[in-house]
């Protein structure tokens, strides 16, 4: 049997393929270098030559398996001339060659030579250069502090609480960049309290901004810009911290003071631009998710200073004008000339919220005048 160097070898034979009448023969194909090559078979010891076209014979009547030493490129390749190759490659961060196994993290020019072939031919050693080029995604990180929540534009996840965040994206040269946020949420106080002037039935408010042009969406739930205030709890009750924010319709205003406020008591004090400043009624402890709610009582209030604008829900006095802590005749006066001059807009004049300034206005006004209505606090 006639086997060629460029075919596949057989791993074992057999007494019917390899006596001493029917040899092995191992050839060459035309113009490729002849191989020198040891053909190491078991039994162990048994060794069999290999030179160019020569004939191998094994004893009759033994089965012989080539052992797994043998050279493997012997079973799939002929002999040849050196392979001289170059690769040309550019990859993230690593690129393993395959030629040699090698991880590499760099850019550069690799080269490596493999003998080998077909047992350590030196005329079939080869040579490879690989030509590597290494990108590198970039390494982001931010610091953030947000109330209640902050979505990341990063991921467009949302966060409601503090910590460390990652994520990852793809950069412009396609590999991996690594974020890191340190965020900081500040949780909110809810304060709950109602607008005499602007409330309607049912527990609700006018959306004072829509109505006096300052918002745009007909759907806007945003009554006024109000400001709660944090006391000390003894003379002079000195302020210690304050919030400005958005009035919901519903009475509800978010208020995020900082970590510090946290589980210590405050007199808390409402401040608009058109209403009676109002106190709580005592210190209330300022807790992450806590609230305090003026509405549902008149003794929620320093000196129960507040008016039932429904049955069971109590709203602060509007109609301070000019914010003196007094509703008087100045106030009225003030009110008395942007009729007259049919005021409209963003007034604190506005006493009831539509957008106009009118004898509509008038009727809260005059009411507390007479009741002699003034803040009451520590």
């Amino acid at each position: 049997m006639t086997y060629n160097l460029g075919s596949a070898f057989p791993v074992g034979f057999n007494t019917n393929a390899w006596n001493t009448s029917n040899p092995i023969q191992l050839v060459t194909s035309a113009g490729k270098t002849q191989c020198v090559a040891t053909v190491i078979v078991s039994p162990p010891g048994t060794t069999h030559g290999i030179i160019g076209s020569a004939n191998t014979t094994g004893p009759a009547g033994t089965y012989y398996t080539l052992s797994a030493s043998i050279c493997p490129l012997l079973l799939n390749c002929e002999c040849g001339p050196p392979l001289i190759s170059n690769y040309s490659q550019t990859a993230c961060e690593t690129y393993t060659w395959p030629i040699n196994g090698i991880t590499y993290t760099s850019s550069g020019i690799y080269t490596s030579n493999d003998s080998g072939i077909c047992c350590n031919n030196p005329y079939l050693t080869s040579s490879h250069t690989l030509d590597l080029t290494i990108l590198n995604g970039s390494n982001f990180s931010e610091t953030q502090t947000s109330n209640g929540s902050y979505t990341w534009v990063v991921n467009g996840l949302t966060y409601t609480q503090s910590g460390m965040y990652t994520a990852t994206s793809t950069g412009a040269n396609g590999c991996t960049n690594y974020h890191t946020l340190q965020l900081t949420i500040i949780p909110s106080f809810m304060v709950q309290f109602f607008n005499q002037g602007y409330y309607l039935p049912n527990a609700f408010m006018q959306a004072v901004l829509f109505n006096q042009g300052i918002e745009t969406n007909p759907l806007s739930t945003s009554v006024d810009y109000v400001t709660i205030k944090l006391h000390s709890t003894t003379p002079p009750y000195n302020i210690i911290d304050s919030f400005t924010g958005l009035l919901s319709t519903n009475g509800q205003l978010s208020c995020y003071f900082p970590q510090a406020i946290l589980g210590n008591s405050y007199y808390l004090s409402i401040h608009h631009r058109n209403s009676i400043e109002t106190w709580s009624a005592t210190p209330v402890i300022i807790t992450s998710q806590g609230n305090y709610n003026f509405s549902n009582a008149a003794t929620k209030a320093y000196g129960n200073n507040l008016i039932e604008v429904e049955p069971g829900i109590w709203a602060i006095y509007s109609g301070d004008i000019n914010q003196d802590e007094n509703l008087d005749l100045i106030d009225l006066s003030i009110l008395e000339a942007d009729i007259n001059n049919f005021t409209f807009g963003y007034n604190a004049s506005d006493i009831n919220g539509d957008g106009n300034v009118d004898l509509l206005d008038a009727a809260p006004v005059e009411t507390n005048v007479n009741g002699f209505v003034f803040s009451a606090h520590p």
